[in-house]
């Protein structure tokens, strides 16, 4: 699997993680405490046996449904279990991509290995499951009630290896269907990316926008004649042109995951001013005409997006 593009615009959001991350709590949340077992000088061997198996089924249970419950960063896969997982990979894709529960719950009993670790479904696994849109087999993850998972489940905020979280893929794939899904079980919109892999400090929200203004329709609509954009740069009704085409029926997979984002993103007034603090100017933006585009289509998008929020709101 990919990481996610560099060539994302280097405006990125810089904030303070910490807020997010795991750093904040008393207790890591991958290790948190848990009761020892203490064997009793009144039971046999066999007795105390038996109870100390069912304390270790029960110990693991515990910690996957808290790691599942919890914000994971980084991420806490070993290579050598992520490795696993892509070699197996091709063989769940083709399952996913006609999201067969069935057929997914069966892999995950004979070919798991590399889908599990540490009490729950990896980061890896779940990405991939959302890349392929598979709705029901990431619903079944997310609950972790299938036998054949080994009380094993998904957790919606733990970081891939490549620095991102579930959101974020799903927002660069405009799933709202997926989207959705992961908001009821508990997803957060405010985590940012981090590590060399992506441009930092993202929110799920830079990713939607960023995705939604690189799509070719509006370059070949707002410029159908590109060796004459200057033109085009002159036209006084070109906002009202950009307007109406993200009214279209084309754009509305984009602003509704714009939108269902970010009815969920905290400070979004301040998030989406700071983010255009970052843009820069228009003039340092209209250098080419697709860089034109994507300039004039962010602030489409965002004004879009705070007109809806704001009049919700009132």
């Amino acid at each position: 699997m990919k990481p996610m593009h560099k060539e994302t615009r280097e405006a990125a959001c810089h904030e303070d993680t910490t807020t997010d991350a795991s750093s904040t709590n008393v207790s890591d949340p991958w290790d948190p405490p848990y009761p020892p077992f203490v064997p009793s000088d009144e039971d046999d061997f066999c007795t105390t046996l038996t109870l100390a198996v069912k304390w270790l089924d029960d110990k693991d249970a515990a910690l996957g449904a808290h790691r599942a419950s919890s914000i994971i960063f980084p991420d806490r896969t070993p290579k050598l279990t992520n490795l696993v997982f892509h070699d197996s990979s091709h063989r769940l894709v083709p399952i996913l991509a006609k999201d067969s529960v069935r057929r997914f719950l069966s892999f995950m009993d004979r070919n798991g290995r590399g889908m599990r670790w540490g009490s729950i479904i990896t980061p890896e696994a779940l990405n991939q499951m959302i890349t392929q849109n598979a709705v029901g087999c990431v619903k079944v993850a997310l609950e972790g009630q299938a036998p054949e998972l080994g009380r094993c489940r998904a957790g919606p905020n733990c970081m891939t290896q490549y620095g991102y979280y579930p959101l974020h893929r799903a927002a660069e794939m405009f799933s709202v269907k997926m989207i959705e899904l992961l908001v009821r079980h508990g997803v957060s919109a405010n985590l940012r990316t981090a590590g060399a892999e992506v441009i930092e400090g993202l929110l799920p929200l830079h990713v939607a926008v960023e995705n939604a203004c690189m799509h070719k329709y509006l370059e070949d609509s707002l410029f159908p004649n590109h060796e004459h954009w200057d033109y085009s740069e002159a036209d006084t009704n070109f906002i009202f042109k950009l307007i109406h085409l993200l009214c279209l029926p084309e754009m509305k997979i984009f602003l509704d995951t714009t939108r269902l984002i970010a009815k969920y993103t905290d400070n979004l007034l301040d998030e989406l001013l700071n983010y255009i603090k970052r843009e820069g100017s228009p003039r340092q933006q209209f250098c080419s005409w697709h860089l034109k585009i994507r300039y004039a289509s962010k602030m489409g998008l965002i004004l879009s997006v705070t007109l809806y929020w704001t009049t919700i709101l009132l």
